[in-house]
């Protein structure tokens, strides 16, 4: 983040997160919320800041989960908990940075699309039968060949 010259808070764990934000009144443009965290993981977290935010009237910001669960039922956990969109580590920050300068420069992510590289991946296939297995390869000595 410093390295793209975004301004940022960072809390080290999900309650942190939480009375940091509502101490800025929801002023973020974006959250990114690590999932695995102590004290509160990221998606207690964001449902906090879900509750918060319709208490206060304030209008969603967009949380951005960063995690290192790839499976489907993780994905749709979060995005239950109301995350908006779910990245898999490691991410690639350029594309990040993308998506970050897209939303700051409009204020909102509201229309804005993730790149495709962030979007959810596409269901995956059934598992295809696994290959025969390997036939053991006879040595010279196995064959009565060098006797």
């Amino acid at each position: 983040m410093r390295r793209y010259n975004f301004d940022f808070q960072e809390a080290m764990n999900g309650l942190q997160a939480v009375e940091t934000y509502k101490r800025a009144g929801g002023q973020f443009d974006y959250v990114l919320m690590d999932l695995t965290m102590p004290v509160m993981d990221g998606m207690a977290a964001t449902r906090e800041i879900r509750r918060h935010e319709q208490r206060e009237g304030l209008p969603p910001t967009v949380v951005i989960a960063l995690t290192g669960l790839a499976s489907a039922a993780a994905r749709v956990d979060a995005l239950s908990s109301g995350i908006n969109f779910f990245l898999t580590k490691p991410v690639k920050f350029q594309a990040l940075h993308q998506m970050l300068k897209g939303a700051a420069a409009g204020g909102a992510m509201g229309p804005l699309q993730p790149p495709s590289s962030l979007s959810p991946p596409p269901p995956s296939s059934p598992p295809s039968a696994p290959p025969p297995p390997a036939q053991p390869q006879k040595r010279a000595s196995d064959q009565g060949i060098g006797d």
